[in-house]
């Protein structure tokens, strides 16, 4: 699945449930987890009859524990112990993965998964809150879990936009409970044929209060000085694989969850800004934002990092000097309102003195005439 460089040789990597003590005899767990650390994506099938132990391992790696073998799935209230039993209208929980139409969806031989607090975990679909798993030979003293604490299905989405997706049940991909809407979804998710975005520029400029004209840099490291108004934007893109072409991405202004933000950054945001979304061309969204710099000099990043559940990750960066100001840079005392005051003082002090050293230097002596006794 990659060559002595680990550079990828396969995108994509699907693994069904089987009960070989090993993959392959070059595949084990830390191949998996290599293949995914270099930008792979995989599909993880597994049953009640247990994952394979280098899948589970590498699964367990990522913050996914599926059940052990021999553990079954049984919801008494919802009829599931059936055979082919079936969850008409799904309630799957990042639209992004799996299309919201998915309905009829089988949890035949369901393996439940407890998932860790990573947040690069993608829960999708969690067991019933009247479900529990236990080992069908201890009983109820083996139990997995209980009530929604559980997962049916479960992705994750690396830094390096990797993705990798476990479902629970074979059952989807079976002739005779085969649902077409949920496969679909999955495997276009997991191979970047779905909720991919990319950014197709981002920069900035300095420009005036108004943000109408541009303003010319001094040099091309002088950059920006303190209290300088800064215009930036950036394009985003979203894959649509039906026409096989690139789309503006966009998002609806009330989606205050979702929407794209600027950061300013010297450690810590100096600003966290919401980008308007400006207008679209064939193939990108334009968003930008009007703003002020701080009045402290520094090294700043203008950064967009714009994670969400499900959709690709995007980071853009640009590290820019802030200087401060120059002498003559500064505003004279005349042109400051509230120097008038300071000014009139200054005015008297030295007037003051002048007429002092006037009336000093050229006042005659006056010769006191006293008697004598």
């Amino acid at each position: 699945i990659y060559d002595l460089n680990e550079n990828i040789v396969v995108s994509n990597v699907v693994i069904l449930p089987n009960k070989a003590k090993k993959l392959a005899s070059n595949i084990d767990h830390a191949s998996l987890l290599t293949y995914a650390n270099n930008g792979g994506n995989v599909v993880v099938v597994s049953e009640d009859s247990g994952t394979q132990l280098d899948v589970s391992i590498f699964l367990n790696q990522l913050g996914i524990y599926p059940s052990p073998k021999g553990y079954k799935y049984t919801d008494f209230h919802s009829g599931s112990a059936a055979p082919l039993a079936k969850i008409e209208a799904p309630r799957f929980l990042n639209k992004h993965v799996v299309s919201e139409d998915v309905s009829g969806l089988s949890l035949e031989d369901a393996s439940v998964a407890l998932v860790s607090n990573s947040e690069y975990l993608v829960p999708l679909l969690k067991a019933s809150r009247t479900s529990f798993t236990t080992n069908g030979d201890a009983g109820k003293d083996s139990v997995w879990h209980t009530g929604n604490e559980g997962y049916l299905a479960v992705a994750f989405q690396g830094l390096n936009n990797g993705r990798v997706l476990w479902l629970g049940s074979p059952a989807p991909l079976k002739n005779t409970s085969f649902n077409k809407g949920l496969v679909d979804s999955v495997v276009q998710w997991t191979f970047q044929l779905k909720s991919v975005i990319r950014a197709t520029f981002a920069h900035h400029k300095r420009v005036d209060a108004s943000g109408e004209s541009d303003l010319p840099f001094v040099d091309e490291d002088d950059y920006y000085k303190i209290k300088d108004t800064a215009y930036f934007e950036i394009g985003l893109s979203r894959y649509e694989a039906d026409r096989k072409t690139w789309v503006p991405y966009t998002v609806d202004e009330e989606d205050v969850a979702n929407k794209v933000q600027l950061e300013f950054i010297m450690l810590d945001p100096y600003y966290r800004l919401n980008l308007n979304h400006t207008h679209n061309t064939d193939t990108e969204a334009v968003y930008s934002a009007l703003f002020r710099l701080p009045d402290q000099h520094g090294m700043f990043t203008f950064s967009v990092d714009y994670k969400r559940p499900g959709l690709s990750y995007v980071k853009v960066e640009d590290v820019v000097p802030v200087r401060h100001l120059a002498n003559d840079e500064y505003a004279r005392s005349w042109e400051i309102p509230n120097s008038s005051v300071y000014m009139a003082g200054y005015g008297v002090v030295v007037v003051g003195w002048l007429a002092f050293v006037v009336l000093f230097i050229f006042s005659g002596k006056r010769n006191l005439d006293t008697a004598k006794k």
